[in-house]
């Protein structure tokens, strides 16, 4: 298939429902100046195509949507405009979903984070995704301080929101809004400074973990482990600072 929404680009990660046959998708479309749009699709096999195999030269278009949660298999998806214009494209942040509440959490490369309902409707009977209203102001948290570009993919662990900003912070924010951070890197002082892959939250043990490219003045890049609540971290120096994005490894079992 093929959107023609704003005519944006899917520069992150598409997630998918929790049922048996992932019969929805849901993606961010972005395009600079003007806001993402979160999309649901309920995809349907050999769409546009006479037989089950679909020419990738010649997709389905979408050009309308459905203002009530599609249904599975049908070919209908919905559009959701975060914010307005002013509000910023998304170039990081793929959505993260709570699947036991229905909900999906977004950012935008000016330091907000989105809370959207009624994403998959697992249940039925659903209107179309909208923002939360009772998250932040109308949907929508201001991260605030110095961050005001762009957040990586939030992470839900321990009921809170956990998302890496490109001024080389770590943000945890519950779910009343309360804010914390520590410093991870360097920022925006140093062209690697901030940090671009989302947290690693591990909800048994209590850790976040999270890494950056640039810190202490670019001596070097940096993976750093923090307690759940953010009071107290430990940090690894890796190589040299400053030379390149560093990307969020893979714990092992």
């Amino acid at each position: 298939m093929l959107f023609r929404s704003i005519g944006g680009a899917i520069t992150t990660s598409p997630v998918i429902s929790f049922d048996a046959t992932g019969s929805k998708i849901a993606f961010v479309e972005s395009i600079t100046g003007q806001p993402a749009h979160f999309h649901v699709l309920a995809w349907r096999q050999g769409d546009g195509q006479a037989s089950s195999l679909q020419d990738v030269s010649a997709p389905a278009q979408v050009t309308t949507f459905v203002t009530s949660s599609p249904v599975a298999g049908s070919g209908a998806a919905t559009d959701l405009a975060l914010g307005t214009a002013t509000t910023g494209s998304d170039t990081l942040s793929s959505p993260f979903i709570d699947y036991t509440n229905d909900l999906a959490y977004v950012g935008n490369d000016i330091g907000l984070i989105y809370r959207i309902k009624n994403v998959f409707c697992p249940v039925g009977g659903c209107a179309a995704p909208s923002l939360d209203s009772s998250w932040g102001s109308g949907g929508a948290l201001t991260i605030g301080g110095t961050c005001t570009g762009k957040l990586t993919a939030p992470v839900l662990g321990n009921s809170n929101v956990y998302v890496g900003c490109s001024d080389g912070k770590l943000y945890s924010i519950s779910q009343t809004g309360i804010i914390n951070s520590v410093v991870i890197g360097d920022g925006v002082s140093r062209t690697y400074g901030g940090i671009v892959d989302p947290p690693i939250v591990d909800s048994v043990n209590g850790f976040v973990y999270v890494v950056s490219g640039s810190a202490n003045n670019a001596s070097n890049a940096v993976l750093v482990q923090a307690k759940a609540d953010l009071t107290s971290s430990v940090a690894v120096a890796i190589g040299v600072g400053n030379q390149c994005n560093i990307h969020a490894p893979t714990p092992n079992n």
